[in-house]
């Protein structure tokens, strides 16, 4: 019985652990560029800001703005995914596979 108590009681710290760690992933955040287009995103994998330059859209040709808007996005989560699992790996002390994981 004092054996499950202290794996339940590590399950939790664990938990705490995690949930920290997914909070400071969403304080670093990564930009990508396409074109006119910047993307930002954090590393908990939402995005954050969305610019581009006057005259990035040109009603005459949406599907270019609509190309580098997808390519930026694209970029900026890779980047987040890539930089997620790197800290992921530093913050949890060596918990093998535990990155993936959760990043899936």
């Amino acid at each position: 019985m004092a054996n499950m108590f202290s794996m339940m009681k590590k399950a939790a710290a664990m938990q705490l652990k995690m949930r920290r760690i997914q909070k400071e992933l969403g304080r670093i955040e990564l930009e990508a560029k396409s074109g006119d287009v910047t993307v930002t995103a954090s590393c908990d994998m939402a995005v954050k800001r969305i610019r581009w330059e006057p005259g990035a859209y040109d009603p005459a040709r949406p599907e270019r703005f609509e190309k580098m808007l997808v390519a930026a996005t694209n970029s900026a989560l890779e980047q987040a995914k890539k930089r997620a699992s790197e800290e992921m790996a530093k913050m949890s002390g060596g918990l093998e596979g535990l990155a993936e994981k959760m990043l899936g």
